[in-house]
């Protein structure tokens, strides 16, 4: 009924839906009608929650995609959520993802146009013909930046008859060797070392860039921030003259910066914080709903998803005036998210499925039928074993399929290993195959949040937490911030602070800014000449009190200028020369023969996983590194240092 529903384009409400089960029927509906579905959740943990669950019934076909902050203040953000969003809008470009799962706010966003977008991603196979320049232009106009040497992500260099690329969508660069104009090799290189390893067939490039101007639209482009700039000329000046008698007027900055913008679009088609004037270098956007062919639309309890939409454009309509206020914002960039009423229109235009426990508040959805599934949570076992086998049997004697997904191959074995005791023998799977019938169960070594029953569909679903219960399901050891607040407070107005971005300024105590209809604290840091930065307290790790004789003050760096970057790239190249002499170092003494110990992989897993915290990427690496120098007839020489 619900697949039949869909194909004519109407829109299904389920209720009796646990919010277990939402993220499996909504995968299952991809699967069955051979179609993408959007995922519309109330908050980004929820949606990232889904698409976590999604992706291990779809093959990992499934992601979430985060909201983008929307930040009138000139402050400084990190690029790692930048690369997510890159990453994964690659992947739904080339129709590798079944599931996009998102909050409500994201459906408020703004893309580039698609005639704007076509041909952004290059493909370079080994064999080809192209010239290293023509490529290298492609790659700029897709928002790469042209350094002369690759040390982060967006970046290409172009060294003699080298090329080496940094795609945000990869994890590590690649270097193209060209015989003329020929494309005579393709190797992955490390970021450190620079030093290439492997051999490539072919390397995909995306954009760099989730927001750019291709070179062809530039000029129309310029013009049309500089109309928005003329429009809003009148209440500038209103503000200007208003505020001649103040200490310090807030509007000349922000449209200075506006027009120094407006050169860095014309000569490179990108400057920070384009996205806040989507609505108007893009007249032709495209909405989220546009990326996808033949999409199925899911909302997860619509009343208290859709009520988001609202809430948001309160809350940016509150930081535009303010932003307004202080000369942070101009007028035309009101209509930079997309209104309620062009958001519905654009669901209601697709099938939707809606899915929550009660029947009621559809947010305007309207539906053309209405379903119950008849869904219920699972009582926790918390390690009792015997009770689960006992159920298990039971459920199997009423013909439901039952799939126990375990976290993980250790967990997996270790029940397997419990439920003999209690005469319950079950095999373990790797995937969640369609072949589990009626009145049979299994185990598989996947995650999932937690299980659920259907009683009409003869589904249990069973996940490690039900078994184990939460005090035996792993959990992230907290970061604490003790060390960040021990310095901060070590900082005193009138210090000088090196960014790592930005160089040398002198700190000025914290202010308070509203930002998104929430008040964040920032520290402000003045730089040379009116330049100020304002850094979010969460990225305080960024700066750095600055070391150095107390009888010479320190030159302050200019934000507009690249004076910083050259230092930076000077200190870096000496320290490139000095990897190089330890990797000569290290070559020789891995020459020397050491003893290899066997690996015993089950027993190393099985301690993995009484571990009661979840390791972060760091520790997995350092665990993984030391355990192969354990296994290799070398001597070993590794240090590992660590904060505890």
């Amino acid at each position: 009924q619900v697949l039949a529903s869909v194909r004519e384009s109407k829109t299904t409400a389920l209720y009796d839906v646990t919010e277990s089960q939402r993220a499996f029927l909504a995968a299952a509906l991809s699967a069955a009608a051979d179609r993408p579905v959007l995922y519309i959740a109330s908050s980004e943990a929820l949606a990232s929650r889904a698409a976590e669950d999604a992706a291990q019934l779809l093959g990992g076909a499934a992601a979430a995609l985060q909201t983008p902050e929307l930040q009138f203040v000139r402050g400084v953000s990190g690029r790692e959520a930048d690369w997510q969003r890159l990453t994964v809008l690659s992947r739904v470009k080339s129709g590798d993802i079944k599931l996009l799962s998102v909050s409500a706010e994201a459906l408020l966003t703004r893309y580039m146009p698609a005639s704007w977008s076509q041909g952004d991603e290059v493909t370079v196979k080994e064999g080809d013909d192209i010239a290293p320049l023509s490529l290298v232009a492609r790659l700029t106009n897709m928002g790469y930046e042209r350094v002369p040497m690759v040390e982060g992500k967006g970046q290409c260099a172009l060294i003699g008859d080298i090329l080496n690329v940094f795609a945000p969508q990869s994890d590590q660069p690649v270097r193209i060797e060209f015989f003329d104009t020929q494309v005579d090799s393709i190797r992955p290189f490390d970021i450190l070392t620079q030093r290439s390893a492997g051999r490539l067939d072919t390397a995909r490039f995306g954009p760099a860039l989730e927001y750019f101007v291709p070179s062809q639209h530039r000029e129309e482009a310029a013009g049309r921030m500089r109309e928005a700039l003329k429009i809003a000329g009148a209440s500038l000046k209103t503000r200007q003259l208003y505020a001649a008698q103040e200490e310090e007027n807030p509007a000349l900055p922000a449209q200075y910066a506006i027009e120094r913008d407006i050169e860095r679009l014309l000569d490179s088609g990108y400057f920070p914080g384009m996205h806040l004037w989507a609505n108007i270098l893009y007249p032709e956007a495209r909405h989220l709903c546009d990326l996808f062919q033949n999409l199925i639309i899911v909302v997860d309890t619509p009343d208290r998803s859709l009520t988001r939409l609202d809430e948001r454009l309160e809350s940016f309509a509150q930081d535009l005036n303010l932003a307004l206020e202080h000369g942070g914002a101009f007028p035309a960039q009101q209509h930079l998210l997309y209104t309620s009423r062009e958001i519905m229109a654009r669901l209601k235009a697709q099938p939707v499925v809606t899915m929550q426990e009660l029947l009621r508040g559809m947010a305007g959805l309207e539906p053309d039928l209405t379903l119950p599934m008849k869904g219920s949570g699972l009582s926790r076992f918390q390690g009792r074993f015997a009770e689960l086998s006992l159920n298990i049997k039971q459920w199997i004697a009423d013909k439901y399929a039952v799939a126990i997904l375990c976290g993980g191959e250790a967990r997996a074995l270790r029940m397997q290993r419990a439920l003999r005791e209690f005469e319950c023998a079950l095999e373990i799977r790797h995937d969640l195959s369609p072949d589990l019938k009626r009145g049979s169960a299994a185990l598989y070594a996947i995650p999932y949040s937690r299980g659920f029953i259907m009683e009409e569909a003869g589904i249990v679903l069973l996940t490690d937490t039900d078994v184990l219960g939460s005090g035996q399901k792993k959990t992230k050891a907290r970061v604490g911030s003790g060390q960040r607040i021990e310095a901060f407070t070590d900082l005193s107005v009138g210090d000088y602070v090196v960014h790592e971005h930005h160089g040398i300024g002198i700190y000025q105590g914290t202010v308070r800014l509203q930002s998104e209809g929430a008040w964040r604290d920032y520290l402000l840091i003045h730089y040379r000449g009116s330049d100020k930065l304002y850094v979010p307290l969460d990225q305080f790790e960024r700066v750095q009190k600055f070391i150095g004789s107390e009888d010479n003050a320190p030159r302050l760096n200019d934000l507009g200028s690249g004076e910083w970057d050259k230092q930076r790239k000077k200190v870096k190249s000496s320290l490139q020369k000095l990897a190089f002499d330890l990797v000569q170092l290290y070559a020789e003494r891995q020459s020397v023969p050491g003893f290899a110990f066997d690996p015993h992989a089950e027993f190393e897993a099985e301690f993995g996983e009484r571990f009661e915290y979840e390791l972060t990427p760091d520790q997995e690496r350092a665990v993984r590194d030391i355990l192969d120098d354990m296994g290799r007839p070398a001597n070993m020489d590794r240090l590992l240092c660590g904060d505890v």
